[in-house]
């Protein structure tokens, strides 16, 4: 079975179902698709490093209740950087909607509020607002906010830091019905919780068509940036992604303030068909942005496809600043199929190719570096729904390029972990059965501040428990999904090229924990990790120990139930305290690629026999990671003889064991030795075959000797077969050549007819040897007369041919121009051929 990866699609539809009402839903888009079915391959490939080895931390999950909400519309858009910490005030910063306080009448779910953590999410300031106070949940309703920490570099407490915030809002009401997303709702505000320090504002974008605002980052002090998209609905079926809109913000150090612009920039992506061949959006999706730590160097990054190639797959689509995103490149499109490190397409899926499946995240390291971190899998490339295939590998990669690496040194994918399952639904819409919003492993990322280091946190059911859940579902004709997930972690240290093992967070969580084996019902209450959200910003607990902020979300807290999760009642929010990863936990090899091999010399030489071998220099051996690796160096060739041999040469990436070889073909030759044989099949017709010998390669050439046109053969197939055109004595001649010379051979053939015999004795040819003047006597008069021709011996015509007039029974020729020899005259007549060998003498 395929299923669509239309995450566009999943944000459109999303994004307006919720706009409107907390009681609207929002159902993949899958009506229409194929049922085809994939059997899952034996794992044959091999992907370097395999599987990581699995842990829970000791003790289990140790979490804290902290603010509340009025319902879900907080933390569905994974997107939405809800959570940071700070290092220099030790603060940590969560923002949410606001849940309904007991006797307050004015306050409502579309106001936002935020908890404060002053030590390190150790204790929290809870629900501190609202923010914006003018929004009403009716004309002003706001949603999905996100906020971040800005701190002047002179500042050290969080009190005098403050919360830039950002989220969308729309003017629909909270009542029914579909209504488009406006634009931005923003604002700020001082950290001591003042509530005259508090701005908003609000932006209408675009006309009002846009999508869920995401990624609001400071890139460098007092520079902000966000996303959206360019969304326009269509029709009611149909809707179309036209580009981004790149939002930034400077803070204005007089009025306390942020002052916004946006620039619209248009992306060309192709459209996504139904399975009725009808047009309902486009494939582009998930922009998410990224800077290195001077926030000069920065790139967005989104999955789609832009290029029209008939290859329906998503790929990362990138663009890039050099000057601290004060302008940006045009949109560019990374090919999944052949980046080195990657899993091989599995053969048993027809037009197989790589997808990103879901969402994925960009980390910009020290350096200025991409790292696309995402699930890749198999898609069916030929069809233009975008669907991938089910029961296949899933695997999370960092994809990423190394800018100051030579030219010649690429995108390269190193192996994080296996995937499991890819999506479930963990919440209803009140009063339905139906999901609130789907799910997938909402894949996030956690740097430190100097970029050496990210911590990639995302939902996963457990191993153990996923085999026996794939095994019912394939025999369901459905993939796994990810109905019990935990919450899984991987850190990657860019410096001394190390990952850690694969930690499961969650596990045995009395709220929180997946199922972890298919009997054991060891899942908490909420049978999974639901919503987490990551801080883009790791906390340093101390020297050599890295915390990563997160909130998980329990929903519909107020029922003693939890099978329900009903998303628009209240929902309750908890820090995550040991998210936790030691420096001595990066003990695996993170490069996965083998090294790339230089050469200067063409892969293949030719050399005469008995001539001295000089190998060619190899210019070096490196991967993106080092820059010079040493190089073995084999070799069988032989000079003394004739044949072909190589010479080898391969290179070891230190860091994983994998290798990559160089050969260099050999062929030693000399002057080509003609040799052939022939054999009767029936008739006229022989096999012919030729077993010349020194490696001739440029030339094979048969004469035939009875005026059919030469056979030229190749030295890959150099036996052939002849037919010949009448009965007689035909001489046949072989040349071949190669570069060093060539040689003959003939061979001659009594070609047996019904007549050939008596002809041939009747036909006579003397003096011979002769000096050149032969005669030609007939015992029967020649009634039609006859034309006579001479070859060398090999195989070409020496003069013109001679006419016999009818009714002559005695010819002299004149052959005396022709040198010393051996010839052949053929005599053609109306009965047939006669193949005459003649000796000249001088």
């Amino acid at each position: 079975m395929k299923r669509l990866v239309l995450l566009s699609i999943v944000s459109m539809a999303f994004s307006l179902a919720w706009a409107a009402d907390p009681s609207a839903h929002y159902t993949p888009f899958q009506k229409g698709l194929p049922n085809p079915k994939a059997t899952k391959p034996n794992n044959t490939h091999s992907i370097p490093g395999n599987q990581r080895s699995r842990s829970s931390r000791s003790g289990g999950l140790q979490k804290q209740m902290i603010g509340t909400a009025g319902n879900m519309l907080s933390v569905f858009n994974s997107k939405c950087h809800q959570l940071q910490a700070d290092n220099t005030t030790n603060a940590v910063l969560f923002i949410h909607r606001s849940d309904i306080i007991p006797n307050v009448s004015t306050s409502n779910v579309a106001q936002y509020r935020y908890d404060l953590s002053r030590d390190g999410g150790a204790t929290w300031q809870i629900s501190v607002g609202p923010l914006n106070d003018s929004a009403d949940n009716v004309s002003i309703n706001g949603r999905y906010p996100q906020a971040v920490i800005h701190r002047e570099a002179s500042q050290t407490s969080v009190d005098s830091s403050y919360i830039v915030y950002n989220g969308s809002w729309h003017s629909c009401g909270s009542g029914g019905g579909v209504c488009p997303w406006n634009g931005q709702y923003y604002g700020t505000g001082q950290l001591s919780g003042n509530h005259s320090t508090f701005t908003q504002h609000r932006d209408i974008i675009n006309n009002q068509r846009v999508l869920i605002g995401t990624n609001l980052v400071e890139s460098r002090t007092g520079y902000f940036f966000n996303l959206n998209q360019d969304f326009v609905a269509v029709s009611s079926t149909v809707d179309s992604i036209m580009g981004i809109w790149i939002e930034r913000g400077i803070w204005d150090n007089n009025t306390r303030t942020v002052n916004w612009a946006y620039e619209n920039k248009k992306i060309n992506s192709m459209p996504v068909y139904d399975a009725n061949g009808a047009a309902v959006s486009n494939a582009l999706s998930s922009p998410t942005i990224s800077f290195d730590p001077t926030g000069q160097y920065g790139w967005i990054m989104m999955t789609g496809d832009i290029t029209n190639d008939n290859n329906f797959t998503f790929s990362p689509i990138l663009m890039h600043t050099t000057d601290f995103g004060a302008t940006w490149s045009a949109p560019q499109q990374v090919y999944l199929e052949n980046i080195s490190g990657m899993f091989p397409s599995p053969s048993t899926a027809p037009n197989a190719g790589k997808t990103i499946l879901g969402d994925a995240e960009i980390f910009t390291d020290s350096a200025g570096n991409p790292h696309i971190i995402g699930i890749v899998t198999s898609a069916d490339s030929t069809s233009n729904q975008y669907t991938y295939y089910e029961f296949q590998d899933k695997v999370l990669y960092d994809i990423n390029l190394n800018l100051a690496s030579s030219s010649s040194c690429g995108w390269q994918a190193n192996f994080l972990s296996y995937v499991n399952a890819y999506a479930a639904d963990y919440t209803v819409a009140q009063g339905t059965t139906v999901a609130a919003a789907h799910e997938g492993n909402r894949v996030q990322v956690a740097g430190t501040t100097d970029g050496t280091k990210y911590f990639v946190l995302w939902n996963d059911t457990d191993s153990a428990d996923a085999v026996a859940q794939q095994a019912a579902s394939q025999s369901a004709g459905s993939d796994q999904t990810n109905i019990f997930p935990n919450l899984m972690g991987v850190g990657v240290d860019l410096t001394i090229r190390k990952i850690t093992n694969l930690v499961n967070f969650t596990a045995g969580d009395s709220l929180f924990g997946g199922q972890t084996c298919p009997t054991c019902n060891n899942g908490g209450a909420l049978t999974g990790s639901i919503y987490p959200v990551v801080s883009t910003n790791v906390r340093i607990a101390s020297q050599g120990h890295y915390n990563i902020p997160v909130v998980l979300t329990e929903p519909d807290y107020n029922q003693a139930v939890f099978a329900n999760k009903t998303d628009a009642n209240p929902a309750r929010f908890w820090y995550c305290q040991n998210i936790n990863f030691a420096q001595t936990d990066f003990v695996n090899l993170y490069d996965n690629a083998p090294p790339t091999i230089v050469t200067a010399g063409d892969d293949t030489v030719w050399m005469r026999v008995n001539t001295s071998y000089s190998p060619p220099v190899i210019d070096t051996a490196f991967t993106c990671a080092i820059p010079y690796i040493p190089v073995s160096y084999s070799t069988t060739v032989d000079t003394s003889r004739v044949g072909v041999y190589s010479s080898t040469w391969t290179a070891t990436n230190p860091a994983n064991g994998s290798s990559a070889s160089h050969s260099q073909t050999v062929i030693v030759g000399d002057v080509p030795k003609a040799y052939f044989y022939m054999q009767l099949i029936s008739g006229r017709n022989y096999n012919v075959y030729d077993t010349s010998v020194s490696l001739p390669d440029s030339l094979h050439s048969f004469f035939w000797g009875d005026r059919s046109a030469r056979t030229i053969t190749t030295p890959g197939n150099r036996n052939t077969t002849h037919n010949f055109a009448a009965s007689g004595n035909f001489c046949v001649v072989l040349t071949v050549a190669n570069r060093y010379g060539s040689d003959t051979a003939v061979r001659c053939v009594t070609v047996s007819g019904i007549n050939d015999v008596a002809l041939d004795q009747n036909i006579s040819v003397y003096p011979n040897p002769s000096t050149g003047t032969v005669t030609i006597n007939f015992a029967d008069e020649m009634k039609d007369g006859a034309k006579v021709y001479m070859y060398n011996n090999n195989g070409s015509l020496v003069s013109a041919p001679i006419e016999i007039k009818a009714n002559t029974a005695k010819t002299e020729l004149n052959y005396t121009s022709l040198s010393a020899g051996l010839y052949h005259m053929v005599i053609e007549t109306a009965k047939g051929n006669a193949n005459k060998e003649i000796t000249i003498v001088k």
